[in-house]
């Protein structure tokens, strides 16, 4: 019999792995995503981070970098704290055996391989959770955990996965540590979890310890024994995480972004009915803003879960403790104290109510708790929670108008569900099916219902956020890889940018070094002084944009090379190379990684104005006191397709769509000045829902971008004589535009030139190893060496095998004071609090493997 049970769990496990891998594959395949498909799994963050933060870690277990810095995205990047956020999962490796051409395949393996392990821990764990249950009962319990809403909503967010691998087993341990006092699995999953992600093991671990005092008020003289388990257990495993969590920690709390002011009681967009809309099968409004929680979890499970309030098999202090925790949850839903509180008082950006798979993982509890003794009464009682719910949808009905994304099918799809459920539950009920063939029937219906919610919602996220195509990211792999190549034979650091991206993180996938960045890591402090320099990152700095500044700002921070499209008009870039359809540009005026100066004015603030942002810091770095900008009015334009309305008190301009409709596009004559730069300064109010694209087009060639997602700087290239030029700038989509009277900036090229110039001979070249740079320098007298790298107290400086400290340099970037003669000196990086960290990481496991082999010791001398 014990052979036989352990063959069924042995099938029942192979199962619980492959159901949900299998379910996967298939939606994926009849949304043409396979691998090698035309159509990739890229959606959304997917396609602008991990696909490319996957790439980056390939090239580091291959020797190309290290796990400490990147220098690629950014300026650079403490990749330590960011691969904890994007890339902490124990399945990261297996990216080792992918490039960046095949990357797009990795995610998809990792996907399923994800989705059948979260199965296979669900079922493993909740068959030792919920003891007195049938096998059958649990493996359905298992799949509505694994294919909940919030699993397959956010399944292109690959790392959060992980989280629901972890969670079954930290709750298995507590389980064993409350009922066995037993504590090593405890350590050990809730430790896994907490260094592969911290970001959600935080929130897992608000509510294990909630769960915990609900048990401890449900059965305070059972449990009391295990409180100072409970508390070793979880502290000891804390501390060993600080290997992590310590390091970014200090990471965030110096450069990261700051915490959430609460600025209303109530969380947007929510309303009375969402708890039940929310339940219907296939129930998907959006992953970005205006969302509702991603509760659904199953029929099944929730009728269950509402049954176990009824149950006086629990005494009423379990209901009751069990009751308030969910109020908690359900609360923390309306109430934005609560949201803030259980996601680190951080705002998400999109992908709100990231908790909310702690209320699926309740009522997944609960009614495991519940079906241990199924029974006819059960039954019973499941028809009349059928029928509550029938009632339920029926009236909110009345506020559909509030719940847009419920259509008929979903009306339909839960209907035809739960008159099923009711069919079964009645015939069990009235004893015309025996209890085996109802749990049969229920191990059948519940993950066929879970793969029909997640088809649906595969289906929202392909609408939503479009899954792209291989075709459009390869093409620009296989052109750009080549002059990657070349690129990355220089001896010394240099900097490169490409003007027709794949996303903003492209340094990553190519291996090269770039100032764009779009992460939820970053350091703030450098990317706003970036932002003052011209370069655009507003708001919380979660973006910093390459496009639409100016080759002066680009010279002073090394950027030696452009990848383009398009013919370049630039003064002092060359043509240095082709492929596919891009041609490499040279900057010869470019600086080096470091800049050695005697000026003694980097504590001043940067310009009230962005170039005067770049003339000071020119100067700085120069020695100069030159004034590089003019900055003009230009000649009043033509108008087409549109009028221009102007206030007495207004000092902006109000450009209205004619009757016409078409875009509103304004002709602009001006002489630009023999030698200058030019450049249209676009300053214009934009609403972030409108569509608010500005095209410059001039001497034949258009610039079209985004007005809120790149610089203002618009390229009207470089004029060697005095000449009359003609350009249009035209706003797509827009009725009215409201924008300051246009300028032109004009930079003078042979102030310029002669400044950067300055700046290259006092320039210091670095060679880049991992998260060390090294170089050599001669000065006559003391002075600064600046450095173009974001300033981070990681950062630790040697000079002939001698400490010396490091400095901010204008708040955001590095500085060394260096002494006169001919010196080495190397910069390294560590994050701060790592080696601390370690030592917590070996110390809080050896004391808790210390304590339990005495804990055993102790009781064996007792028996």
């Amino acid at each position: 019999m014990k052979k036989l049970w352990h063959k069924k769990v042995l099938w029942f496990s192979l199962l619980s792995f492959l159901l949900p891998l299998i379910t996967l594959f298939y939606i994926y395949y009849i949304n043409n995503i396979y691998f090698g498909s035309t159509t990739t799994l890229l959606a959304g963050d997917a396609y602008h981070q991990y696909v490319v933060f996957h790439t980056a870690i390939s090239n580091i277990l291959h020797g190309k970098g290290s796990l400490f810095y990147n220098w690629n995205i950014g300026l650079g990047v403490n990749f330590y704290t960011l691969s904890a956020y994007y890339l902490g999962s124990f399945f990261t490796p297996i990216a080792y055996f992918f490039n960046a051409k095949n990357m797009p395949d990795a995610l998809y393996f990792l996907t399923l391989l994800k989705f059948g392990a979260i199965g296979l821990s669900a079922f493993t764990s909740f068959r030792h959770i919920f003891k007195k249950a049938a096998l059958p009962i649990t493996f359905a319990l298992s799949m509505s955990f694994t294919l909940m809403s919030f699993t397959a909503s956010f399944s292109e967010l690959i790392t959060w996965l992980d989280v629901f691998i972890y969670l079954p087993f930290v709750l298995w341990g507590l389980t064993r540590l409350m009922n066995e006092k037993k504590c090593g699995l405890l350590f050990v999953s809730l430790l896994l979890l907490l260094i592969s992600n911290y970001y959600f093991s935080f929130m897992v671990c608000i509510f294990i310890t909630l769960y915990y005092l609900a048990n401890l008020f449900s059965n305070f003289k059972t449990y009391r024994q295990t409180i100072p388990l409970f508390i070793k257990t979880t502290v000891l495993a804390g501390i060993a995480s600080f290997i992590v969590l310590l390091p970014v920690y200090i990471d965030l709390r110096t450069v990261g972004e700051k915490l959430t002011t609460i600025s209303r009681l109530k969380t947007e967009s929510t309303g009375p009915f969402d708890l039940i809309y929310k339940n219907f099968i296939g129930a998907y409004d959006t992953t970005q803003y205006q969302a509702i929680p991603m509760i659904y979890v199953g029929l099944i499970p929730l009728f269950l879960a509402v049954l176990y309030f009824f149950n006086r098999k629990f005494s009423r202090r379990q209901r009751l403790a069990s009751g308030l925790l969910i109020l908690v949850l359900i609360a923390s839903f309306y109430l934005e104290p609560l949201n803030l509180a259980w996601q680190g008082m951080h705002s998400p950006n999109m992908f709100l109510f990231r908790f909310s798979f702690l209320f699926s993982t309740l009522i997944i509890l609960l009614a495991g708790y519940n079906i241990e003794e199924l029974d006819e009464k059960l039954a019973k009682k499941l028809c009349i929670t059928l029928l509550g719910f029938i009632l339920l949808a029926g009236i909110s009905f009345i506020d559909h108008g509030h719940y847009q994304f419920i259509t008929s099918i979903n009306y339909v799809l839960t209907g035809a569900f739960l008159l099923s459920y009711l069919i079964l539950s009645g015939s069990f009920a009235k004893k015309l099916i025996s209890r085996r063939f109802f749990i049969v029937l229920l191990m059948i219906l519940m993950p066929i219902e879970a793969a029909v919610n997640t088809m649906f919602i595969v289906s929202g996220i392909r609408k939503e956020w479009v899954y792209p195509t291989r075709a459009s990211y390869q093409q620009i792999v296989n052109s750009v890889l080549p002059l990657a190549k070349k690129i990355n034979k220089e001896q010394t650091f240099v900097r490169t940018e490409n003007l027709e991206p794949i996303v903003s993180n492209d340094g990553m996938t190519f291996n090269l070094n770039t100032i764009s960045q779009f992460s939820s890591v970053r350091n703030t402090r450098s990317s706003g002084a970036m932002n003052t320099l011209g370069y655009l990152s507003t708001g919380t700095n979660l973006n910093l944009h390459y496009p639409n500044n100016t080759i002066l700002a680009d010279s002073l921070f090394g950027v030696k090379y452009l990848l383009s499209k398009n013919d370049l008009s630039r003064f002092g870039y060359v043509k240095d190379g082709e492929s596919g359809n891009y041609t490499l540009y040279k900057n010869n005026l470019a600086a080096p990684l470091g800049i050695l100066t005697a000026s003694k004015e980097d504590t001043k603030q940067l310009g009230a104005s962005q170039l005067d942002s770049q003339r000071t810091l020119t100067n700085y770095l120069a020695n100069e006191d030159s004034s590089y900008y003019s900055v003009n009015y230009l000649p009043r334009p033509d108008f087409k397709n549109s009028t221009l309305e102007t206030k007495i008190d207004s000092t902006k301009w109000t450009l209205k769509q004619d009757s016409s409709g078409q875009t509103i596009i304004m002709n602009f004559t001006t002489t630009v000045p023999a030698h200058r730069q030019a450049y249209y300064m676009v300053e214009a109010d934009t609403d972030n829902n409108a569509p608010n694209t500005v095209q410059v087009t001039v001497n034949g060639h258009t610039t079209s971008k985004r007005y809120n997602q790149v610089g203002k700087y618009y390229d009207l290239g470089y004029y060697n004589q005095e000449t009359t030029i003609t350009f249009s700038v035209s706003f797509s989509g827009r009725k009215e535009v409201t924008l300051f009277p246009p300028k032109i900036a004009l930079l003078n090229t042979d102030a310029y030139q002669a400044a950067m110039q300055k700046i290259q001979t006092n320039g210091v070249n670095f060679k880049i190893a991992g998260n060390k740079a090294t170089s050599r320098y001669k000065v006559s007298k003391d002075e600064t060496l600046f450095l173009s790298i974001p300033y981070n107290a990681g950062w630790s400086a040697k000079i002939d095998g001698k400490t010396v400290a490091t400095r901010p340099i204008f708040k955001g970037f590095l500085g060394v004071n260096v002494p006169k003669g001919n010196h080495k000196i190397e910069l390294t990086f560590i994050p701060q609090g790592f080696k601390v960290g370690v030592i917590c990481f070996v110390s809080a496991i050896l004391l808790f493997v210390l304590s339990e082999w005495l804990r055993g010791f102790r009781r064996s001398k007792i028996q």
